[in-house]
């Protein structure tokens, strides 16, 4: 997201004090926009700490040894850029097992798993890894990434990679894409080529193996005074999934984390707010009774019950995982050695 004609980003303070202001306090209309400036301000702030940071990391090798991990149904899995870890979660007990890449540096964003596989996806904004618990190996993908922002497998022997691409200047949006790359033959092409994409940040594959994506900045202008727009949600079609289709361009989207359940809706976060979306039907946000504050991380398991991952280093260094039910209560489920930890998946029940 980018705020186009304003001169330098808002500081922090500012875009909290934004946030703080209740909808109600003005009208419903610029309180909304009043909203969605200040996400968006967050979301550009937040992915240029990430871009600056991982500018400064050198190139992880082609291979690397991790300590392995012993997956079970339900567990959930992040990583965190301290020590450089892949971890695992045990949700009923808040246990945390941390499986360490020795000496190698990575920002962390997306988290995927794949059952068939065995393997775990991490995507790192200039490179994406790929890690293997029954045995340790690490390798990195091969592909040159602008900003890899999340991954999700394609359930065919792929992996689907969202890049946000860069900046090219204040008043331009951003020139992403989405890459497949080939676990078995370890090619790499792009998805959809002849469409022009924005800022492809976020993916989710449904369980009839659609893989949907969310496109920051593509949607309508927010404000006509802003270059500051709404994301789209957008599914893959075809054989090879080289076309594209809207699911939801309305307003109300500005997303940080998504997933699909079982029943076909997607699960939305919005900094701190969850939306929800089934076809036609959009279901405003709902503020749960903790406060979250900027959601990384989302995965929704197969009981339907969404597990979040808040925190995020623009706002706080601190991270905890609340489990949020269809009815929008959320529990705190840990907040124990999340520090600097991105994105949520769980493994599945076979």
């Amino acid at each position: 997201m980018l705020i186009a004609k304003v001169g330098p980003r808002p500081a922090v303070a500012v875009v909290l004090a934004l946030l703080a202001v209740p909808v109600a306090a003005t009208s419903h209309h610029q309180g909304s926009i009043d909203t969605a400036l200040a996400r968006a301000a967050l979301l550009d702030l937040d992915a240029r700490v990430a871009s600056e940071r991982a500018m400064s990391l050198a190139p992880i090798a082609a291979r690397a040894q991790l300590k392995r991990l012993q997956l079970d149904p339900d567990d959930l899995l992040s990583a965190t850029e301290v020590r450089d870890r892949v971890m695992q979660l045990k949700p009923d007990s808040g246990a945390i097992v941390g499986a360490k890449l020795k000496g190698l540096d990575f920002i962390p964003r997306g988290v995927e798993y794949d059952a068939t596989t065995g393997l775990i996806a991490i995507a790192a904004v200039s490179q994406v890894l790929l890690y293997s618990p029954t045995n340790g190996d690490a390798t990195m993908v091969a592909g040159v990434f602008d900003f890899a922002n999340d991954v999700v497998f394609d359930g065919v022997g792929g992996l689907i990679v969202a890049d946000q691409g860069v900046e090219t200047n204040a008043e331009q949006p951003r020139d992403g894409a989405l890459w497949r790359y080939d676990l078995e033959s370890g090619e790499i092409e792009r998805v959809a080529p002849k469409r022009k994409l924005s800022n492809p940040k976020l993916l989710a594959r449904d369980k009839k193996g659609v893989v949907h994506f969310i496109d920051g900045g593509a949607g309508d202008l927010v404000s006509p005074v802003f270059d500051v727009r709404w994301d789209i949600l957008y599914r893959l079609d075809g054989k090879k999934a080289n076309r594209v289709s809207v699911v939801w361009d309305g307003t109300g989207i500005q997303a940080t984390a998504y997933d699909i359940d079982s029943g076909g809706w997607h699960w939305i976060m919005n900094l701190g707010e969850l939306v929800r979306v089934r076809g036609t039907k959009f279901q405003r946000p709902c503020v749960p009774p903790d406060p979250l504050l900027f959601a990384t991380g989302l995965t929704v398991d197969d009981s339907g019950q969404a597990m979040v991952l808040d925190g995020a280093d623009v706002l706080t260094k601190g991270r905890a995982i609340y489990a949020i039910d269809s009815q929008c209560v959320a529990t705190l489920s840990t907040d124990r050695k999340l520090k600097g930890s991105r994105g949520l998946t769980h493994v599945p029940d076979e």
